[in-house]
């Protein structure tokens, strides 16, 4: 390993050149009351996922993809979005469903 490893600059990937490589951060979104997900109608009022991506926005894209506005709130930190506090329970991004119906 070399000491440029340890830095968030953007990387260059071998491979292609003309690829520049950013480093995923973590963005945590919780759902409120009323929020729900597939035909059973499971409530996510107590839970929140986690977005592995290169910025804020392109964060909230995804989540705009896979819930449109049926979330409450995103957070850049588990402190900030209280996970432990208020013992949320994790929905791995992959599992979530659009919310049926349109009500929020």
């Amino acid at each position: 390993m070399n000491e440029d490893d340890d830095d968030d600059t953007p990387k260059i990937d071998d491979d292609d050149k003309d690829t520049v490589l950013f480093p995923l951060v973590r963005y945590w979104f919780t759902f409120g009351y009323g929020h729900h997900m597939g035909p059973g109608r499971i409530p996510l009022r107590n839970c929140y996922t986690i977005i592995q991506a290169v910025s804020e926005e392109d964060a909230a894209k995804m989540m705009y993809g896979k819930r449109d506005l049926k979330w409450a709130t995103h957070y850049d930190n588990p402190i900030s979005c209280g996970v432990d506090r208020h013992g949320l329970q994790f929905i791995p991004f992959e599992k979530l469903q659009l919310q049926e119906g349109n009500n929020l």
